[in-house]
């Protein structure tokens, strides 16, 4: 059995009094937020050394005294959304990528995180009901039961004007059967996963598919006066359509991975520079439209909690311009040539099959 953190998330239909209860909440937690964010720029700029979680979290208690309105916040919330300063700042040190900002109260997409500290938070499968701080029982859409100790809930709306709540549960899971079977795979553009057995997975190019209809939304938008009620409402319909696409794409992947998971020992693949590969522009949007970046996150989760492995080949490694057969190494390939044939052995590749030959070949060479 291997002890691992997960997530469930339900869709929850508050009544009248709970959305504001709700919303609320979302206020007083990007106010929070950033009153500690501030602290935290001006603290570092007066002593150059950063603020603890301790120090972010005094610092919202000490807000919240200040300002009669928040007393009724939940304050494992307001105690969260301090904490999140010193989470984003510690990822931006680790990144390098954006510094955290201000939240404006102008983007659609809200959330805020309750812990469960007194095991307040219950789930009734049954009467399909969540128990959570401050809106007590509200009315869920719950398809899975829930096995494990419940650890904290995060209420969210991501601009589609629907109510989310993403239970994480510590709780275990046992291994699947051991296959003693290798793959390799190669990620691609046209399609998605290319398997050293010869199997090609094809891309849905969701955004490409609704690519005609988000246009054509957005130019309605565009024409509707800012933050009135019909920008609003189209505003809304937008959301739900890259909501929809996002859904779709993410529901693939996870049948994808979990049958390789379930089917293989042993995963190899090739890890991608995609921060460089992306400033290319004509493949920038197709290679940001696959999101291959989610499908090796999951296979890494995937094999953790199975007792599979998951093995990672330098990116650059030529897996593409070796012979899989002889190792012979063609130098002159171009990106163009879906097919070439070795001048030492005569064999004819296919790019791509080849490619994920020769990543399995390397982890299996690396795994002796």
């Amino acid at each position: 059995m291997i002890q691992v953190i997960k997530s469930y998330k339900f869709r929850i239909y508050p009544n009248n009094e709970q959305k504001e209860t709700i919303e609320n909440t979302f206020t007083a937690c990007r106010f929070v937020y950033n009153q500690v964010l501030q602290y935290y720029n001006e603290k570092y700029k007066k002593t150059r050394k950063n603020p603890t979680r301790e120090q972010c979290i005094n610092k919202a208690i000490k807000i919240k005294e200040k300002y009669t309105w928040l007393q009724t916040i939940d304050p494992i919330a307001i105690q969260s959304a301090a904490a999140n300063v010193k989470t984003s700042h510690l990822i931006y040190y680790r990144t390098k990528k954006h510094p955290p900002h201000f939240k404006s109260k102008h983007n659609p997409r809200k959330s805020y995180t309750t812990r469960n500290t007194i095991e307040i938070i219950k789930v009734d499968k049954e009467k399909n009901i969540i128990y959570l701080p401050q809106l007590k029982w509200i009315k869920a859409k719950i398809d899975r039961k829930i096995t494990g100790k419940i650890l904290n809930a995060t209420i969210s709306n991501w601009g589609d004007n629907k109510y989310y709540v993403s239970i994480t549960i510590k709780t275990t899971k046992t291994p699947l059967k051991k296959t003693q079977k290798a793959i390799g795979i190669d990620l691609g553009i046209k399609d998605l996963i290319i398997t050293s057995t010869g199997q090609k997975i094809p891309n849905l190019a969701l955004d490409t598919k609704y690519h005609k209809k988000l246009k054509k939304e957005r130019k309605k938008l565009y024409k509707k006066q800012k933050h009135s009620k019909n920008w609003e409402k189209q505003r809304i319909k937008i959301s739900k359509i890259h909501k929809h696409i996002h859904n779709k794409k993410i529901d693939y992947y996870h049948k994808i991975t979990k049958k390789l998971v379930t089917d293989y020992d042993i995963i190899a693949v090739e890890t991608l520079n995609i921060k460089k590969m992306i400033r290319e522009p004509s493949f920038s949007k197709k290679i940001q439209e696959a999101a291959w970046a989610e499908i090796i996150r999951q296979l890494e989760y995937k094999c953790e909690w199975y007792g599979k492995q998951l093995i990672k080949i330098n990116p650059y490694y030529p897996s593409s311009k070796l012979c899989s057969v002889c190792g012979y190494k063609y130098n002159n390939l171009q990106l163009n040539e879906r097919e070439w044939t070795c001048p030492k052995c005569h064999t004819t590749h296919d790019r791509d099959i080849n490619a994920a030959k020769n990543i399995l070949n390397e982890a299996l060479r690396r795994k002796q």
